[in-house]
């Protein structure tokens, strides 16, 4: 949803594009060292998060949940959480120290932009964001439901879908992008 959004400091809206297409295999990241760190320490953050809020259930989810009201509309949370009968997002992501003032005012956009996303898609009223940042300076952070965000990423990864994706047109290329142009 950030780089469709043109906000993500990863990927481009063409990245996405070339790999919904078919045009391009997603990138395996697997060998990168901050995402083999990052999958290593989900479980920690999720344990610290879970252990820190007693009065809560925390189940990892092993499914891609799927929008009721379109199959493309896809999450993959990476936890569950249960309180008093309702269900939210946990998500969990690890930082290097050099990018602790990202969250020095809350969720960075393009991380926010993701959890609103799943917000859209389940129907949920609360994601929460444990974040840690160095291997020893965690922090959480809860995004309430807005529907002013939701919004704005529904129709931004409808417009996507509906005005690329299917009608197979090739979005507008940034500067960033032009390294991903030799392959088409």
């Amino acid at each position: 949803i950030a780089a469709i959004m043109g906000i993500s400091p990863f990927r481009t809206a063409l990245d996405v594009w070339l790999e919904k297409t078919g045009r391009q295999a997603p990138q395996d990241i697997s060998n990168v060292e901050a995402v083999y760190w990052g999958t290593v320490n989900e479980a920690a953050v999720a344990d610290r998060w879970a252990r820190d809020h007693p009065e809560c259930v925390v189940r990892r989810l092993n499914a891609t949940l799927v929008s009721r009201s379109a199959e493309w509309k896809r999450a993959n949370l990476d936890r569950l959480v249960v309180e008093g009968g309702r269900p939210s997002v946990l998500e969990i992501k690890t930082a290097s120290a050099f990018k602790a003032d990202e969250w020095a005012d809350g969720v960075p956009p393009y991380y926010l932009t993701q959890v609103t996303w799943y917000l859209a898609i389940t129907g949920w009223d609360m994601a929460h964001v444990a974040v840690l940042i160095g291997g020893n300076d965690y922090r959480e952070f809860d995004v309430p439901r807005d529907e002013d965000d939701i919004r704005a990423v529904t129709e931004a990864a409808t417009d996507f879908w509906e005005n690329y994706v299917v009608k197979d047109v090739m979005p507008q290329v940034v500067g960033a992008d032009a390294p991903t142009l030799a392959g088409i």
